[in-house]
């Protein structure tokens, strides 16, 4: 059979094979990043699997949330007495219901779920830099997520992936979806996609609220550029023509309605977070520390270090990939820059308040604490960092043509792409295995399963303590702890009352003052042996404990006298009831 004969017999021959090759450089595609997906996965859960209480205290937190949930009290503040909730409440929700489905404690819950709910901000990131910048950069960029930590800096201040659950992290990557869908709605023209949009939007607030204002600073400096791209040749055209009709200002006004739209969706599903804050507080801030707190990664003095480390070649590729989205412009590019200069304002914005009261006394409450600024700052050098991979392997390309021209005459456009589209693809698994061989996960501390002696000692002795606490008080008990460990371990995740928690995991909408002044009373009439004076402050609660280390019995100053009563000890803590007042008042 002749040529003809076989392309009269098959005319679609060539279009089914080009089909074929997208099929097959898509499944690839989604293979490799499965691949790399599960092998972050597997390393998460081998080393969290063992463990049955969380470290560090903002998933203790969000157990208390979610302790609230389960006794039927939400929105109330899990530690402050007759207060409302004014932490993001979605973690504490997923983790109560995680608890009533298995029948597991919400601590241990906390653990199994974090290798999994982390996964949101690599699977997030890959489907904004995929859908915006095609499957190269997305691949690069993805890498970086994975394995671009080093190991000395800390997961607080970066965007990646860790195996336990933290809510910045994984509403960073619900924050990257909404863009994504944000974006398709605008190449769609679809009030549905705005309204997922807006839900999606919504949720992440739920989650965490940094993400929350970064998405929205974004869309108001985006919605701007576009107006004023769009209403700019409209206006000159009007001063010289008189009013006429012009496309783009119907452009622009859908733009902005749809902008209105997504926000009221936006602002109606964050209700069961926003009501207690808008209808209890009315937004007024009386404790403004935890806005301001900052690691001290980034403080101000550690800045000059940060700049320093700044100069690598990850950067270098990043600095590329800036510099590729201000020469294209086009929408997705304009998002991106859109949302680069909205971090970079929030962390210009962390710093000045710092220098404000550093320098000159004035203590200004912030938008959100510094550190999550960072985190969205990684996040964004992730996708300008496989944006520039990808258009150095496509430079690669172009420079190859230029200098071999007579080998390339003649080859069809077909060939070009096809072979820009493998150099970029070489370039971006380049990219990843320069970036897994600097920090490969197998050597990687966050992924190795800890010594569970050690891990015992340090976060799981409280467990005891915290499982009787949770099953013989009432969930409106008031605690003293001389230690602020103790107060955030065992006291915060069963959602018991402190007087005084640490300034930056109290109610920024309720002033510290008198809550210190009576803590202040309690704990002086304990150690003076002051019945009168404690009985006074301690009928103002339904019931009162105390819990100290066996090793601090004997200091006299925290001795518990007579006041109290010994109701349970294990694990080397001690906790103790205060004894009924009515009879020695009398």
């Amino acid at each position: 059979m002749s040529k003809g004969d076989l392309q009269k017999s098959f005319p679609c021959t060539g279009l089914s094979r080009a089909r074929l090759c997208r099929y097959l450089s898509w499944a690839g595609f989604c293979l490799v990043v499965t691949a790399l997906m599960a092998f972050s996965l597997v390393r998460a859960v081998m080393a969290t699997h063992e463990c049955l209480w969380p470290i560090g205290w903002d998933l203790l937190r969000d157990v208390g949330m979610g302790q609230t949930m389960l006794d039927g009290r939400y929105p109330e503040d899990p530690i402050l007495l007759n207060e409302t909730l004014w932490y993001n409440p979605l973690t504490g929700a997923l983790l109560a219901l995680g608890s009533r489905l298995s029948g597991l404690s919400m601590p241990r819950v906390g653990v199994l779920a974090g290798p999994f709910l982390n996964l949101l901000a690599p699977l997030g990131f890959t489907v904004l830099a995929t859908c915006l910048f095609g499957r190269a950069a997305a691949l690069a960029g993805l890498c970086l997520v994975l394995f671009g930590r080093d190991p000395v800096v800390p997961v607080w201040v970066t965007f990646s992936y860790f195996p336990w659950v933290t809510a910045s992290l994984y509403a960073a990557g619900l924050l990257l979806l909404f863009f994504a869908v944000y974006h398709a709605s605008l190449e769609r023209r679809s009030w549905v996609w705005h309204v997922a949009a807006g839900v999606l939007l919504g949720v992440t607030f739920m989650a965490h609220t940094a993400p929350a204002i970064v998405a929205g600073g974004a869309m108001l400096l985006f919605v701007a550029w576009e107006g004023v791209r769009l209403m700019g040749p409209f206006l000159l055209r009007r001063q010289e023509t008189g009013p006429v009709p012009h496309p783009d200002l119907r452009e622009a006004r859908w733009l902005a309605a749809v902008f209105a739209a997504l926000l009221a969706v936006a602002f109606l599903i964050s209700l069961p977070y926003t009501w207690s804050i808008l209808y209890n507080y009315q937004f007024q801030v009386r404790n403004p520390a935890p806005s301001l707190f900052a690691l001290d990664y980034v403080l101000l003095e550690q800045l000059p270090d940060r700049v320093r480390e700044a100069l690598n070649w990850r950067n270098l590729f990043a600095a590329l990939g800036f510099l590729t989205l201000l020469y294209r412009r086009n929408r997705a590019d304009r998002l991106v820059l859109c949302w680069t200069l909205t971090v970079c304002l929030l962390l210009a914005q962390h710093y000045l308040w710092q220098w404000l009261e550093t320098g000159h006394g004035l203590r200004v409450p912030g938008i959100v604490p510094g550190h999550h600024g960072s985190i969205h700052l990684t996040a964004v050098r992730a996708v300008l960092f496989g944006v520039g991979v990808a258009a150095a392997g496509k430079g690669g390309v172009l420079a190859g043509c230029r200098a071999l021209r007579r080998f390339w005459s003649g080859r069809s456009q077909s060939f070009f792409s096809v072979l820009t589209q493998a150099a970029c693809a070489a370039a971006a698994c380049a990219a990843g295995f320069a970036l897994y061989a600097a920090h490969p996960l197998t050597a990687h501390p966050d992924f190795q399963q800890p010594d569970m002696t050690l891990y015992h000692q340090y976060h799981q002795r409280g467990i005891p303590m915290y499982e009787w606490i949770l099953k013989h008080t009432d969930p409106h008990a008031v605690f003293i702890c001389h230690e602020d460990e103790l107060a955030m371990t065992i006291v915060m995740p069963a959602a018991r009352k402190l007087l005084f928690p640490p300034y930056i995991y109290s109610n920024p909408f309720v002033d510290p003052g008198p809550l210190s002044y009576h803590q202040r009373l309690l704990v002086e009439s304990v150690s003076n042996k002051d019945a009168v004076a404690f009985c006074t402050e301690r009928n103002k609660y339904a019931n009162v404990y105390m819990i100290l280390r066996e090793a601090d019995l004997s200091s006299v100053s925290s001795s518990p006298t007579i006041l109290f009563s010994e109701v349970f000890r294990a694990e080397g803590l001690v906790l103790f009831e205060a004894r009924p007042c009515e009879a020695r008042l009398r």
